[in-house]
């Protein structure tokens, strides 16, 4: 499955990371206050074992799934 241009690792990469926050705080991201999100990628950016591209996965993967919902 290809969305806007995005290969099917892409979004199975962005999904994998956006699914840990939700792990992170055993709740929907919908129902995240902004604050939580923020927390966990300070965490994510202190981990001296998480890569710079995992990072970069991370919040690409949010503003992807962000901009699905918001846009419909």
């Amino acid at each position: 499955m290809v969305i806007g241009g995005y290969s099917s690792s892409t979004l199975f990469c962005y999904g994998r990371a956006v699914a840990k926050i939700s792990l992170y705080w055993k709740k929907s991201l919908l129902d995240l206050e902004p604050t939580q999100v923020n927390d966990f990628l300070y965490a994510l950016a202190a981990d001296k074992q998480a890569s710079s591209t995992y990072f970069k996965h991370t919040v690409y993967g949010l503003r992807f799934f962000l901009s699905l919902v918001w846009n419909g």
